[in-house]
């Protein structure tokens, strides 16, 4: 479950947000631009 949002493998990525806010239980990257 990815939402609206991109997977990114990268771990220097600038920004994280926790999809709890999103009914999720995973991490999501708000900026897919960096992915």
């Amino acid at each position: 479950m990815f939402h609206e949002f991109h997977a990114c493998q990268h771990a220097d990525a600038p920004t994280l947000v926790l999809s709890s806010g999103l009914g999720g239980s995973g991490r999501y990257w708000a900026d897919d631009r960096h992915c």
